[in-house]
């Protein structure tokens, strides 16, 4: 053995070189791609999040418990007779490999894949949280040079090729593929940052190719093939159409509208990768049409509003896209938010140039431009709570649609219809409109009562169904409040709001909606009236219940005794649902006792009444059949 430190001459080596015998291939199996699934679902990055820090921790971790394996310490570590060095050291393999020494190690065990593998994870965890950390670019925070992103995003594209070169040589067929397909992907990843369309076009679609070579060699194991038929369609595809369109725009000197109408569509679809680049695609897009002055004219209560800030138009143009996506019957939470996030992204811009003009000297220009941007800021907020509002209205609906009654359901509809009412009220209160000066005329002020009319129906219209619905959880027989003269007070008040409501309504010549919400109101005062009629006979029982209840009574509702007058504080009007009742076998017209019959007869007897028939010949004749009791 040559200790440390001696010379090695080339016969030496030669020598050495032809001792070197290559030992079978282990074929180790590893999942490459459910494998980095599940450890980045479990560690930050499952669900839709973004949180690179806990991966890039985790794969720290990993890799040292792979380095320091009792039964692998051995490969993966110097050797302790060697003068010097750490018993435990971790000593790499080289890369790129060579096919003598280095294969021989990996072969003796799996762990030589999974460290390059965790590697490659672990660079590029890091390289995200740095791109994440640069695009926030908050206050007094230092943010990384994208130099520094870059050169961890090749790091990770430079282990991906190690470990496909690893596994080429000691794994199976089917992990060389995953490989392949991992190493491509990275690779494609790293093309997409700096830009080379054409790089990343061709690195995008080898990986899309493998993706669907793996997907189709699961033919038994379909889990497997969803993951990589989904890996295929709603992560590679979607970039590799970004990347064609980009080439396009290159060669054509811009792409069409269609294609980046049809990329932005396919937006919740694909990764946050992709998400981040159709996202700034769309806003120098939306910055383009700015600045040609679009949205540079809005018009809202009678007034023309002229925005001449850019930055406003561009928000503006990402509400008005925004309101084109969020659909009027299905219900989209993600569009939603989005919509709802750019508003008070408006909000916050006109009202920081508001406060700025409102410390300005008052003139007629000031004036002018203050009262521009608060109509402005008005438009903006009746946009949000429009949507908002309209949101809660499509989940009262589905809370509705419900056939089950029950007092959670009620409870979650007073709740939505509180959140409704202050969302109304605010839009009483939005600032806006024409004001009080020598140039507005009646026509201004007729639209500004026009406004005003509208909010206020819609107030009264939704006071009046958070009336009903209070009411109607004071008078459910199965509620902790039940309450019935509390439920009829309630029930008044929401018929009187109602009639209001409807006059209000029917006023208002131009509103959105009138004819359907005249017709709910009318269908709401019919359901008043009958939960009132059930709120007073409740009422009647708690204050009239004092006398025993009878033996008919035990069990059966007023309904199912109308003849008995006995009235007890523990009555129901009638079951919801009703309870099953049992059906003779025989028309009623041959069975006139069973209405006299209170109470239902023992098993017992009726078992022992079969066995008595059964036994006796009367059902042997013709007219056995009619000699039955």
């Amino acid at each position: 053995m040559r200790l440390r430190g001696d010379a090695q001459t080339g016969a030496e080596a030669e020598a050495e070189a032809e001792e070197v015998v290559l030992l079978p291939k282990a074929n180790f199996s590893v999942p490459v791609h459910t494998l980095i699934a599940a450890a980045q679902a479990s560690h930050g990055l499952g669900g839709g999040s973004n949180f690179y820090g806990p991966y890039k921790a985790y794969c720290t971790r990993r890799l040292s418990r792979l380095r320091h394996q009792a039964d692998v310490r051995k490969g993966l570590s110097h050797g302790s007779n060697a003068k010097g060095a750490a018993r435990h050291a971790f000593r790499p393999l080289s890369n790129p490999p060579d096919e003598s020494n280095n294969f021989n190690e990996a072969n003796q065990h799996v762990n030589h894949l999974l460290v390059p593998l965790f590697e490659a994870e672990r660079a590029w965890a890091h390289a995200m949280e740095l791109k994440a950390l640069g695009e926030t670019k908050q206050k007094n925070q230092h943010t990384p040079k994208r130099h520094y992103f870059l050169r961890r995003l090749h790091k990770a594209v430079k282990h991906a090729k190690y470990l496909q070169q690893l596994a080429s040589a000691t794994a199976d067929d089917r992990t060389s593929l995953e490989s392949q397909l991992y190493f491509h992907w990275m690779n494609g990843n790293y093309s997409l940052e700096t830009s080379d369309w054409r790089g990343a076009c061709e690195e995008y679609g080898s990986a899309l190719r493998l993706c669907q070579e793996l997907a189709t060699q699961e033919e038994h194991n379909l889990e497997l093939r969803d993951f990589f038929v989904g890996r295929a369609t709603q992560t590679i595809e979607p970039l590799v159409r970004y990347c064609q369109y980009e080439l396009g725009k290159d060669a054509a000197g811009g792409g069409s509208q269609e294609e980046l109408q049809q990329l932005l569509q396919q937006n919740s679809a694909t990764s946050a990768q992709l998400r981040r680049k159709l996202d700034s695609l769309q806003n120098e897009r939306l910055a383009s049409e700015a600045s040609e002055g679009s949205m540079s004219t809005l018009s809202f209560r009678g007034q023309n509003i002229f925005v001449d800030d850019n930055q406003v138009r561009v928000t503006l143009l990402k509400i008005s896209k925004d309101l084109q996506q969020v659909p009027g019957s299905e219900f989209d939470e993600e569009k939603l938010l989005q919509l709802l996030t750019e508003c008070d992204t408006a909000s916050s811009i006109v009202s920081a140039q508001l406060k700025e003009y409102n410390s300005k000297k008052s003139g007629p220009a000031v004036n002018k431009k203050r009262l521009e941007l608060e109509c402005l800021l008005g438009y903006i907020k009746y946009q949000q709570l429009k949507e908002r509002m309209g949101r809660n209205e499509r989940m009262i609906n589905e809370l509705r649609s419900e056939t089950t009654s029950t007092t959670k359901r009620l409870e979650q509809i007073c709740h939505l219809y509180d959140a409704l009412l202050q969302d109304a009220r605010a839009v009483v209160g939005l600032p806006g409109g024409p004001k009080s000066s020598a140039d507005n005329d009646d026509t201004h002020q007729d639209e500004e009562d026009e406004f005003v009319l509208e909010a206020n129906a819609h107030v009264l219209r939704i006071r009046a169904l958070r009336c009903y619905y209070i009411g109607s959880l004071y008078a459910s027989p199965s509620g902790q409040k039940k309450d019935p003269a509390k439920a009829v007070a309630l029930l008044e008040q929401a018929s009187s709001l109602a009639a209001q409501a409807v006059e209000e309504i029917a006023a208002c010549e131009n509103m959105e909606g009138g004819d359907a919400y005249l017709t709910s109101m009318e269908d709401l005062e019919a359901d008043i009236r009958i939960t009132k009629c059930r709120a007073a006979a409740s009422a009647y029982i708690l204050s009239a219940g004092s006398g025993k209840m009878s033996s008919k009574s035990v069990s059966r509702s007023l309904l199912e005794r109308l003849d008995d007058a006995t009235i007890h504080d523990s009555d129901v009007l009638a079951h919801v649902p009703p309870k099953p009742e049992p059906i003779p076998c025989k028309p009623t017209f041959f069975d006139i006792a069973l209405n006299h019959i209170n109470t239902e007869p023992p098993v017992s007897q009726l078992q022992q009444h079969i066995a008595d028939l059964e036994k006796g010949q009367g059902g042997s004749s013709l007219l056995g059949w009619f000699r039955r009791t």
